[in-house]
């Protein structure tokens, strides 16, 4: 199989995500590094300060880093602490510790031995520090002022639920590659111009022109085109970058030793997972002599609780199970009923009655008819609804189904983080933002 890039540069990638990438020495005099970059609301940020910051994103190996981006990072964190104090919030030092512990332990390192992968980068232990500060509060913020107001429905935690069973697994990749070089001393301008590049690619064409133009790699002269790739063929610290993509979008910039990389997804291939497609009905089922009985039925019948009412007597069958189990024209039927909607089929000298009550994925099903109309039978199970214990183990590759409460709490946090986002554009639209 072709190899995505040489060797050194894939090696290269995975030390971009992994801290204490060294770096060469500060520059500037004290006088230049004290001077104000930015001013926001009166709160200077320095020159020391955006330079550190942009040191520590570079170690953290973070997309995108840039002289730019590690100033709307530090206005942001300014803002965020503005508001923490205009809302009487102030971290305390355990928080703090407890955050830097955390952060460092995503590296597998405790705080102390991450701070010293830090220094060796250049990077001051305050930077860190002041970075995990400003989450925390901003955290707690988001805690007492958003969190109260998002409320997640049980449709939104269906459809959560859903888009999980039935979102293929992306098991190929077909990209295009676009590698600058760049030589010590040029590292901040050849980020900042790949970044225009990737702003500017609306089309795998325009792609295409740039790697022919800019890219030092044996793929340029095609428009940097790779053939497709397995996905656990590629470094582990790029799969996931290029698997929050989608067609048509390009990677931020990813600073590696000697170079900056720029990724354009052209498409995927995948896989869906087993017993995505089958699904699980609840109903009711009842055999009357008539078409006039049938009307009868269905005039009277609004839900499957009054279907029994309206059935006055007469026995009622109540099934849960897998359409795959249930006569093929039953299945049929029941596909193109809603909820507590009846449908009529002649049966001869008879005429079979059937209302849906609830359907969903069997793979979500669990529990289905577990919990009966009061006062009435519980239904038959036949080889559909599975309980929660009996939910099948996730195929390889595959994670697992979400339960409910998994994918509420997803639900939730995209919400807050939605919510989150416009707070933070409310308060950089208010904000005094002055560049001396």
């Amino acid at each position: 199989m072709r190899q995505l890039m040489p060797a050194g540069l894939l090696a290269a990638v995975l030390a971009a995500f992994v801290p204490g990438l060294p770096l060469g020495p500060l520059s500037g005099t004290a006088a230049a590094q004290d001077a104000p970059a930015v001013i926001v609301n009166d709160e200077v940020i320095t020159a020391y300060e955006l330079e550190q910051r942009l040191r520590f994103m570079q170690a953290l190996g973070a997309p995108g880093t840039t002289a730019e981006a590690a100033e709307t990072a530090l206005i942001n964190e300014r803002l965020q602490l503005q508001e923490a104090r205009r809302m009487g919030i102030s971290p305390g030092e355990q928080a703090i510790q407890a955050g830097m512990t955390e952060f460092a332990g995503r590296a597998g390192l405790d705080s102390m031995s991450f701070i010293g992968q830090l220094a060796q980068a250049g990077v001051d232990a305050t930077t860190f520090r002041d970075f995990i500060r400003a989450g925390v509060v901003w955290r707690e913020i988001l805690r007492v002022r958003v969190a109260p107001g998002v409320v997640v429905s049980d449709r939104q935690v269906a459809q959560a639920r859903q888009r999980a069973i039935e979102t293929p697994r992306v098991t190929q990749v077909l990209i295009s590659e676009l590698i600058i070089p760049a030589p010590p001393g040029t590292e901040e301008r050849i980020a900042a111009q790949a970044a225009q590049i990737a702003a500017s690619v609306s089309s795998e064409a325009e792609f295409a022109a740039a790697a022919r133009q800019y890219s030092a790699t044996p793929s340029a002269p095609q428009g940097g085109r790779l053939d497709w790739t397995r996905v656990d063929n590629l470094p582990q610290g790029l799969a996931p970058i290029l698997l929050a993509l989608q067609p048509g979008q390009v990677t931020q910039p990813l600073s590696i030793p000697g170079a900056v990389v720029l990724f354009y997804l052209r498409d995927t291939r995948g896989e869906v997972r087993p017993g995505a497609t089958a699904e699980t009905v609840e109903f009711l089922r009842l055999m009357v002599a008539s078409t006039a009985e049938a009307a009868q039925v269905q005039a009277e019948a609004d839900t499957c609780g009054t279907f029994y009412v309206a059935a006055r007597g007469r026995p009622v069958e109540h099934q849960v199970a897998d359409t795959s189990a249930i006569p093929a024209e039953t299945a049929l039927v029941l596909s193109r009923l809603d909820p507590n909607e009846i449908a009529a089929i002649p049966r001869g000298g008879a005429v079979e009655v059937l209302m849906l009550c609830e359907r969903a994925p069997t793979l979500l099903a669990e529990g289905m008819g577990e919990n009966p109309i009061p006062g009435l039978p519980q239904p038959v199970i036949a080889g559909g609804a599975p309980t929660v214990a009996e939910l099948p183990e996730a195929p390889d590759g595959f994670d697992p189904v979400p339960t409910a409460g998994e994918a509420r709490e997803a639900v939730f946090t995209a919400e807050v983080n939605r919510a989150a986002e416009t707070l933070l554009a409310e308060l950089r639209a208010n904000a005094i933002i002055i560049r001396p």
